[in-house]
């Protein structure tokens, strides 16, 4: 009897000690793959190197905090946040989505402002028809919390809002009212209040709401450059670049070159590297003549570029057929481009080519 006892003794001590061993196990293993994913953010490595290190990181943080624990999902978000836009959208990010709201919302209670990064995850791993109910979760407990967290509140419902445009969602259109709230609050300088007028201004771009569009971007485009953060910085650039666009629609060309210069001072003017991408490009028209019999071809052009912007010399170097030359000259010297700066200032680039093709669709 004593000794039957003493076996049940052991197995019982046994059983006690296997899950101490199994967790100091999980947590080493745990710390090791959290380890590698933040000295991998430090180092700068790619988004998708990230991903497989933010994936292996969540999958070990299952084993050592549980499926349903809060920091597991905190895990997953990190892990959906760098994928690409194929790869957020697929089956397994949506159920990576919605256990992430689950726990948040078992964890903090409906409507608490901690779901809101939750929720962006859940937008960002839905199609178009999925995410109305999301988003209007997101603005309630947006404005619920507003005014004890202005600023995060704010930004959120921007993020949600410029998500919603990437995927052609009616809804942004809330960007406007969003970008004249940032104005309001926090003044035109704003992050915000640039953030929301760049998304704006993409908006009704979209709408071709060209005049409006215009607006918005000339605030972004009139930043002051040194104040602001990376992601602002490119949309400043690119603020830049839409205006460019639309003013040599316009035939202002002179206004238009204003902006080709602040790209070039902002470091995006021409490199020697590779050929030079046009702001503003024109498609050669196609002859109606070659266009009836089916004529295909290309021509390759050397041209350079003036101090500020404008084609200038456009010669034709090769040709398929003679009768595209006349109307690809023609295209070519209506683009423009941010020229090269030297020593802080614009200068003129020669010998540059092109190839245009014309190709009946």
């Amino acid at each position: 009897m004593a000794k039957l006892s003493k076996a049940v003794l052991a197995t019982a001590l046994l059983l006690a000690i296997i899950p101490a061993i199994a967790d100091e196990q999980a947590k080493s293993v745990f710390e090791q793959d959290y380890t590698a994913y933040q000295q991998a953010l430090d180092a700068n490595l790619s988004d998708r190197e990230l991903a497989a290190l933010a994936e292996q990181a969540y999958l070990s943080g299952i084993e050592y905090f549980g499926a349903d624990d809060i920091s597991t999902a905190i895990l997953k978000i990190n892990y959906l946040t760098l994928l690409n836009n194929d790869a957020v959208r697929s089956e397994r990010s949506q159920q990576l989505a919605g256990e992430i709201l689950a726990v948040s919302r078992k964890e903090y209670g409906q409507n608490a402002p901690e779901l809101i990064d939750a929720l962006l995850v859940a937008l960002s791993t839905h199609n178009l028809e999925a995410t109305k109910d999301y988003y209007e979760e997101l603005v309630t407990i947006a404005d619920a919390h507003i005014e004890q967290q202005p600023e995060h509140m704010l930004r959120a419902k921007i993020e949600a809002a410029a998500h919603l445009l990437r995927i052609g969602s009616p809804v942004s259109r809330d960007l406007v009212r969003f970008a004249d709230t940032a104005e309001e609050r926090f003044g035109a300088e704003h992050e915000l209040a640039l953030l929301a007028n760049f998304h704006a201004g993409r908006y009704l771009e979209a709408r071709k709401e060209q005049n409006e569009a215009i607006k918005r971007f000339k605030k972004v485009a009139a930043a002051d450059e040194s104040k602001l953060p990376s992601a602002l910085v490119t949309a400043k650039y690119m603020s830049h670049a839409r205006l460019v666009y639309f003013l040599e629609q316009q035939g202002k060309s002179d206004e238009a070159t204003a902006h080709c210069l602040a790209i070039a001072k902002m470091g995006y003017g021409i490199q020697d590297e590779r050929e030079p991408t046009p702001l503003y490009r024109v498609n050669p028209r196609y002859p109606r003549l070659l266009v009836q019999r089916r004529v295909e071809g290309e021509i390759k052009v050397s041209y350079d570029i003036d101090e500020l912007g404008f084609v200038q010399n456009a010669q034709v170097l090769e040709s398929s057929n003679s009768g595209f030359t006349k109307t690809g000259l023609e295209a070519l010297e209506q683009w423009r481009f941010a020229p090269r700066v030297v020593d802080g200032e614009p200068v003129a680039t020669t010998g540059r080519t092109v190839k245009l093709q014309f190709q009946i669709k």
